[in-house]
């Protein structure tokens, strides 16, 4: 790798970097103007039957003896 190809992944990790941080601050914006009320902006389908999936997921580990397969 020569210096140009180091400069560039070091600038695209930079950016990234910025850019998890900048959406960082508006989730941590949302949550004092919104409250619980932001969920619906970054969760689909806050509504839906999530729940159901997520319990039926549950019984499966039961099946398992709580072992990871």
């Amino acid at each position: 790798m020569n210096l140009e190809q180091a400069i560039l992944s070091q600038s695209k990790k930079v950016d990234s970097a910025l850019e998890t941080l900048k959406a960082n601050r508006r989730y941590q914006q949302d949550k004092l103007t919104l409250g619980l009320n932001r969920v619906e902006q970054y969760v689909e389908e806050v509504e839906g039957d999530w729940l159901d999936d997520w319990t039926d997921e549950a019984g499966a580990d039961e099946k398992t003896n709580g072992k990871l397969v």
